[in-house]
């Protein structure tokens, strides 16, 4: 049988490298889930959001099912 192919030695290599920038990056910053900040930051960049990007990722379900009800609406019911 063979391996899956993230067995592999380079495969292993590069998820290593990706858990320990993303601790670094996150022992940088300080543990986000005890800060009283409510930005939205950036882990790469450490740029905050602006508020509007915020605001739109909190609603982002609602805005979801209010653009699929649209889809229905328009394309599968007034179609008809």
């Amino acid at each position: 049988m063979t391996p899956h192919h993230e067995q592999s030695t380079a495969s292993l290599v590069r998820f290593t490298s990706h858990v320990q920038f993303l601790v670094s990056t996150a022992e940088e910053l300080g543990y986000a889930f005890e800060e009283e900040n409510t930005d939205l930051i950036s882990f790469v960049s450490k740029d905050i959001a602006d508020p509007a990007m915020k605001a739109s990722l909190n609603r982002i379900e609602s805005i979801g099912k209010d653009h699929c009800e649209v889809l229905i609406k328009e394309r599968l019911v007034e179609s008809q």
